[in-house]
């Protein structure tokens, strides 16, 4: 998959792999931030403390 990825022009040959890497076909690209910007709307991403994390200023879990 990666090699027919990489030979569409999707992903570049050099892609670090090791951390999670995603594809938004552009044809639904729209879904995905609309998706987006309602759970900001309804402040989910300030309830899970990641907007803080996202910012960096999140405090380590003890």
């Amino acid at each position: 998959m990666t090699r027919q990825l990489i030979r569409r022009g999707i992903l570049a040959a050099d892609q670090d792999l090791f951390y999670p890497v995603y594809y938004d076909p552009p044809a639904t690209a729209h879904v995905r931030h609309r998706l987006e910007a309602l759970c900001h709307r309804a402040m989910v991403f300030d309830r899970l403390g990641m907007d803080r994390l996202l910012a960096g200023t999140a405090q380590p879990t003890r």
